[in-house]
Formats: C-alpha cells, sequence, structure tokens
C-alpha cells in the first residue's frame, strides 16, 4: 500500500472544486476553446479579457479565483498586466504561451506566476496546470503566514 504524496489531496481538491476564472487573450477562437475546455471541467469564466488593460480592469471588477493569461496581446503585454494585477492582489496566475523565450522566462522567472502553457495544450496539461497553480498559490498563502 503507498502513502499518499503531501499534495496530492490539494490537487483532488483543486480539480473537484469550481473555479472562477478570467481568460486574457486576443485570439477568440483560442478563448472559445478554453472557455469549453473550462465548462467541461465544472468551471466557470467570469470574463474574458482581449488585451492586457482589460485583463487588470476585470481582476479587479470580477474577482477571479484563477487567471488564465496570454503574454501576447496589444497594447499591455501579458507579463505586465499580471504584474500590474499582482501588486494589488494575490492570486494564481498562469502564463500561456505560443513559444517560451529566454526572455520570457527572465521575465517571468522573478514573478509569483504558478504556472505556464505552451500552446498548443491538451485538457489534460490545462487541467494539470490549473491544479498545480492551485497548489502553488495554497502553499505560498500558507508559508506568508
Amino acid at each position: 500500500m503507498t502513502t499518499p504524496l503531501p499534495f496530492q489531496h490539494l490537487l483532488a481538491r483543486a480539480d473537484q472544486s469550481s473555479l472562477s476564472i478570467l481568460i486574457a487573450d486576443d485570439e477568440p477562437s483560442f478563448t472559445n476553446l478554453l472557455m469549453i475546455m473550462l465548462k467541461s471541467m465544472g468551471h466557470k469564466v467570469v470574463a474574458t479579457a482581449r488585451n492586457g488593460h482589460e485583463a487588470i480592469q476585470l481582476a479587479e471588477t470580477k474577482g477571479p479565483d484563477l487567471i488564465l493569461m496570454d503574454i501576447g496581446m496589444p497594447g499591455i503585454d501579458g507579463i505586465t498586466a499580471a504584474e500590474k494585477i499582482l501588486a494589488k492582489k494575490s492570486l494564481p496566475i498562469i502564463i500561456i504561451t505560443g513559444t517560451l523565450l529566454n526572455e520570457t522566462m527572465d521575465r517571468i522567472g522573478p514573478m509569483k506566476i504558478e504556472s505556464c502553457l505552451i500552446k498548443p495544450f491538451s485538457k489534460e496539461q490545462l487541467r494539470s496546470a490549473i491544479g498545480l497553480a492551485m497548489i502553488r498559490h495554497q502553499t505560498a498563502a500558507t508559508m506568508e503566514k
């Protein structure tokens, strides 16, 4: 009989909880695909943003449990938007990108970004990234107390 790893109960709880999610991506077809995947996982999309400026505003007004943030958006990019959001409140953010460049890693490395997904990704990869983000966020919040 194997002993469950300490984080497995958190992952199971994150996977079973219905989260309110903000999607920030400038590609409507990709946003629609994400909405379908998230709904099938039992989550609720509370808002969608097409650029970083909208993401900042909606993060404040809609109070999501989690943000899925694309990097390459017009105006304020996703990394800058994430920095501005995290400066005001602590919440899990998953960065989404088409390519993960060294420059991107250098920018997000020091930030409290809980996970990163590279397009294209599967529903299972999204589910794992959400679970990991929730675990990391809960763990960081517990350690800060």
